[in-house]
């Protein structure tokens, strides 16, 4: 990858961050060893893939079936490297649970409910993804297991994946942030 091209959506977003944290575990200085460049939404990172005019981006599970299509290699699965962080993580003001708790309530309990149909019921979920895509059933199933394995039933933020996002921020006082005092975990303690 030295000496590459990247695309990213833009600088600031979460593939710069974890194109970044890839670079790093693979031994590489994200600012000195390969050029990022903007590309924007995954359409347009897709094809600059296959234009050849940049030689790598960071994509999301339904569309690496799409770029092998496109006879292109996956290179790397992020989810294999030794990097804590908070996958799929909902966010809300602190003044939101306090006075409306009940919503959130409600809302969290059909969040976990999706999850746990989406990776118990393959059957249903297939299908319902066949109307958004043009992908056919074996690369539908393959979308589905990878989706499967990266969401976790309760999807609860760790300490150590928030301090992974902490660490990226620009200003040292937002560094000092301690992550269990932004992680509420008191909705999957019933």
């Amino acid at each position: 990858m030295k000496g590459k091209t990247l695309a990213i959506s833009r600088f600031g977003s979460g593939d710069e961050f974890a194109t970044r944290e890839a670079l790093r575990q693979w031994g590489l200085d994200p600012d000195k060893d390969v050029r990022m460049l903007q590309v924007g939404l995954t359409v347009a990172r897709m094809a600059a893939l296959q234009g050849r005019h940049v030689q790598a981006s960071l994509l999301s599970p339904p569309q690496i079936v799409e770029v092998q299509r496109m006879g292109l290699n996956v290179m790397a699965d992020l989810t294999d490297l030794d990097v804590e962080y908070a996958h799929y993580t909902l966010a809300t003001r602190g003044s939101l649970i306090v006075e409306n708790r009940p919503l959130v309530e409600r809302f969290m309990k059909g969040y976990v409910d999706g999850i746990k149909f989406h990776r118990s019921h393959p059957e249903a979920v297939i299908p319902y993804l066949r109307k958004f895509s043009r992908q056919n059933d074996a690369e539908l199933k393959i979308v589905y297991e990878n989706l499967r394995k990266r969401i976790q039933e309760q999807p609860v933020p760790t300490p150590g994946g928030v301090q992974t996002i902490i660490k990226s921020l620009k200003a040292d006082k937002e560094k000092e942030i301690d992550p269990r005092r932004v992680i509420d975990t008191s909705f999957f303690r019933r």
